[in-house]
């Protein structure tokens, strides 16, 4: 499953839960085929909130709890284990050093996407609905 939530102005904007289209054997696979879903509804977003005038910061940031994805997001060359995701990790490399996102790092207790997919008990999930719904 890939979820994403893309805020502006500390509102969520877009928020979404979909299968995966592609099966992936490890974790790192999964974030990345989960980032470029998310990267590409955040750039939808603020290509709209351009049109209709809205001054947008760039780069938009990208969080994840994954830190070997964002690693191989930073290296250079190919991935001979993730041959299939070369595609994805070269469109990621490329927004970053277009500096249209920054990949961060994001603890899995702070990342607020859990709320839409993860079994949170009560305090986490509330936690997350506050950061989603900027209250």
């Amino acid at each position: 499953m890939s979820q994403y939530t893309c805020c502006e102005l500390q509102n969520s904007t877009s928020w979404g839960t979909k299968k995966q289209s592609l099966v992936t054997q490890s974790s790192q696979a999964a974030e990345l085929v989960a980032m470029t879903t998310g990267v590409d509804a955040a750039r939808f977003v603020q290509l709209l909130a351009t049109e209709l005038g809205v001054k947008n910061p760039e780069p938009i940031e990208v969080y994840t709890d994954n830190q070997p994805a964002i690693d191989l997001i930073h290296r250079d060359g190919d991935s001979k284990r993730a041959r299939a995701l070369n595609i994805r990790i070269h469109r990621l490399r490329e927004l970053q050093q277009q500096k249209l996102i920054e990949v961060k790092y994001l603890s899995t207790d702070q990342m607020p996407a859990d709320a839409l997919t993860k079994q949170l008990n009560s305090a986490a999930f509330e936690k997350h609905i506050k950061t989603l719904t900027a209250q």
